[in-house]
């Protein structure tokens, strides 16, 4: 799925990066410091002074030198802000037209349209499978409703797991190693090759003898189970000649030993 929608993928990873170096930021302007304007003029002194000289008089209609520095410093400060204010639009402008609005459009209409294509594909392919899976799932159900009502059974089907498997090869394997180490100190007496060539004599009897076992258990002892009674004789026919192979592997062992 990787390689599916990749124009879609890569449209939403060039609509995430930032088309300037800067950090989004909310500040407002900043407010008229006026104590730092009195300080910085001197109003209180002069005013002071001003004032105990009866300064300006009390029907003068025109400012003074020290309002026209205050309407002054005022007017300096809004002028700043305005100048701010402009420079911050002619950016916020060139950003808006960075972000190419009906170029990003388009881009969403292409990788819409091969995203559509690449999932149709994916359906395609998916409905090409399950017909596979659906024909094999027909055939096995056919087969066993065929099987059912040649044998008559009404149970259903009982599935084998792994776990049971494993524990049967682990039984086989551990049968197999004792026989061959009880096998293997019995022949090693007489082996010139002391210990080791009676385990590996021993092993060739315990392979034949459980792999005899085994062929006869898997396909021939559980035919006793079968509704046929011929099928039934074939298994337990099978049983007795598996007794009398294994009395005969025996004897055949004990004979190999005793030369």
């Amino acid at each position: 799925m990787g390689s599916k929608f990749e124009k879609l993928n890569k449209l939403r990873e060039s609509l995430r990066e930032s088309n300037h170096d800067f950090r989004a930021s909310t500040q407002l302007f900043s407010s008229l410091d006026v104590a730092k304007i009195d300080r910085d003029l001197d109003l209180a002194g002069r005013g002071k002074e001003r004032g105990e000289a009866n300064q300006p008089v009390k029907g003068a209609k025109n400012l003074d030198d020290i309002e026209h520095a205050i309407i002054e410093r005022v007017e300096d400060e809004k002028k700043a802000a305005h100048h701010a204010l402009e420079d911050s639009l002619q950016l916020l402008g060139g950003r808006l037209a960075s972000l190419d609005f009906e170029e990003q459009f388009g881009l969403i209409r292409q990788a819409n349209a091969a995203s559509v294509a690449d999932f149709k594909a994916s359906v395609a392919v998916g409905l090409d499978e399950l017909h596979g899976l659906r024909r094999a799932l027909n055939d096995a159900e056919k087969e066993h409703a065929w099987f059912r009502e040649k044998h008559g059974l009404v149970r259903a089907a009982r599935v084998q797991h792994g776990a049971a498997h494993l524990l049967r090869l682990s039984l086989l394997l551990f049968l197999f190693l004792i026989e061959t180490a009880m096998n293997g100190s019995f022949l090693a007496k007489g082996n010139e090759q002391g210990f080791f060539g009676g385990i590996v004599e021993a092993a060739a009897f315990s392979f034949i003898n459980i792999g005899a076992a085994l062929l006869l258990a898997v396909f021939c002892a559980r035919l006793v189970t079968h509704r046929s009674l011929f099928v039934k004789l074939v298994g337990i026919l099978s049983i007795l000649i598996y007794i009398g192979l294994a009395v005969t592997i025996n004897l055949a062992l004990a004979h190999y030993r005793a030369r």
